[in-house]
């Protein structure tokens, strides 16, 4: 922790630039695209720095020298666009979007960010620096076309290629994998021929509330377990054939398990008593906790960079998006199992859990990848200012 000081602390003395009016944009369907971008405010508001938020999630919470912008167009289309079983959809083998669906939202999602007034408003106010999620970000660039500022990006879905050919970075599919698809950079020529930064809101676990430290306290030196799909695959959305193969694996485990589901405990009668399910848990104070065994999840982006920042092993079963490809990743890198949905079952499940849980080169491997705590912090304030210099400094 000291070392990490005393980086963040010289990058940003390095640094020099005066304060600058910046606006952060998201288009991202789900409110986990938000968590960089937010982890990023509060590294760069108190430098001097003016920050408005372009997203669509009403905050949940307000600090000074951040104003968020949710034009009420943009929150409701995605309210409206997001209702989906992306689970069931997997386990049947079905596309997780109709090809309908995936090709409306760009310009349904702008149509309905630019005919809203807030949106508008923004337009007449004078911006130093634009920067952008890479996921979706197509309409936010005519935006920035229309300030004439320089922009920069923050990567929240895995590499999303088309984005960063669009900033003047190659991407060729033949040593790039699309970030849908269960690939690495390590490909064979057959997967080559067919395939034709990062963790900044990452940070140290803080204490649990006392309902949660208390029911793991409960397991003993057994420990427990984390699950959790993320933002974008609601659990509750889930089929009951599936839900139920859940309850039945985690009632087998000699570990007890916090479990992110967006229903009342009530609705779920059959919940053993080794499971406390919650609408929202603190995912990296959960991650940081000395007594987790294992991480459960869909594999998405920021979950997968979570994990190799705090150290826990993982057995992943992807859903759609990216998540395939993050999970291969993982699995070369050696701290994760992955299983795939449609032929899940408990006794795969329970075997993944005791394995990544009991095989110590699943834990070790994700050690070895703990460095991204000393730098990622410092380094995007450190790039953010670069950027401020390199481009609104006068020559």
């Amino acid at each position: 922790m000291a070392a990490r000081i005393l980086i963040v602390t010289g990058l940003l003395a390095a640094s020099c630039c005066s304060a600058s009016d910046i606006l952060m944009i998201t288009m991202g369907g789900t409110k986990s695209h938000k968590i960089p971008f937010l982890e990023l405010a509060k590294g760069l508001i108190p430098r001097g720095h003016n920050v408005t938020f372009l997203n669509g999630f009403p905050a949940d919470f307000t600090f000074n020298g951040l104003q968020e912008v949710t034009p009420s167009g943009l929150v409701e289309y995605i309210r409206n666009y997001t209702n989906w079983d992306l689970l069931g959809a997997r386990m049947r083998g079905d596309l997780p979007l109709s090809v309908w669906d995936v090709f409306r939202f760009p310009w349904q999602i702008c149509d309905a960010t630019l005919e809203d007034k807030e949106t508008l408003d923004l337009l007449g106010r004078k911006f130093d620096l634009v920067i952008l999620d890479g996921a979706f970000p197509e309409c936010a660039l005519g935006l920035v076309y229309r300030l004439g500022v320089p922009f920069m990006y923050i990567n929240t879905v895995g590499f999303y290629t088309g984005t960063m050919s669009l900033a003047g970075n190659p991407t060729p599919y033949s040593t790039t994998p699309i970030f849908y698809r269960p690939l690495t950079d390590d490909m064979s020529f057959i997967e080559r021929l067919s395939n034709t930064i990062a963790c900044i809101h990452c940070k140290t676990a803080s204490p649990l509330p006392k309902d949660l430290e208390d029911f793991i306290a409960g397991s003993g030196e057994s420990g427990f377990i984390y699950v959790s799909m993320g933002s974008s695959v609601k659990a509750a959305n889930m089929p009951d054939h599936l839900r139920k193969l859940l309850v039945q694996t985690f009632a087998r485990l000699p570990y007890r398990v916090l479990w992110k589901y967006e229903a009342s405990p009530a609705l779920l009668t059959d919940l053993p008593e080794n499971v406390k399910i919650g609408r929202w848990l603190p995912q990296q104070d959960i991650l940081g906790h000395r007594k987790l065994r294992a991480f459960i999840t869909h594999g998405g982006l920021l979950s997968m960079f979570e994990t190799v920042f705090h150290g826990v092993p993982v057995v992943t079963m992807p859903v759609f998006c990216d998540h395939d490809s993050n999970a291969a990743k993982a699995v070369a890198d050696g701290y994760a199992l992955k299983l795939d949905l449609e032929t899940l079952t408990s006794e795969r499940l329970v075997k993944a859990i005791h394995k990544v849980i009991h095989d110590p080169k699943y834990r070790k491997a994700a050690n070895n990848r703990r460095y991204y705590k000393i730098v990622f912090n410092a380094s995007i304030v450190f790039a953010r200012e670069y950027v401020g210099e390199r481009f609104l400094t006068p020559v």
